[in-house]
């Protein structure tokens, strides 16, 4: 008789406590049905750790071209000379190979 006492017990001690079943129904939905539950949370930091991540790649390259356009503009004229053999005007161009 003490068993069936003791797990009637349990039972009405789960319907004593409704509050329980309120949060663990709440907590529920928070994590997997809600709009913003916890899953879509986390997959939308996920995301955009790697936008993040992405972004600082992008600006090291946006760095490195600009040096590059800096080192053109500065050596444009020398480029234009060796590689297309351009000329001011009343030079003469040597061309040796």
């Amino acid at each position: 008789m003490s068993k069936s006492k003791n797990q009637k017990s349990k039972i009405t001690n789960w319907g004593r406590k409704p509050y329980v079943i309120t949060v663990l129904v709440f907590l529920t939905w928070m994590i997997f049905f809600d709009k913003h539950s916890v899953l879509k949370q986390y997959k939308v930091s996920k995301t955009l750790a790697a936008i993040e991540t992405e972004i600082e790649d992008y600006k090291v390259k946006y760095q490195k071209a600009s040096e590059e356009k800096k080192i053109f503009e500065e050596n444009k004229e020398k480029f234009a000379r060796e590689e297309y053999n351009f000329s001011e005007e009343g030079e003469q161009i040597f061309i040796i190979k």
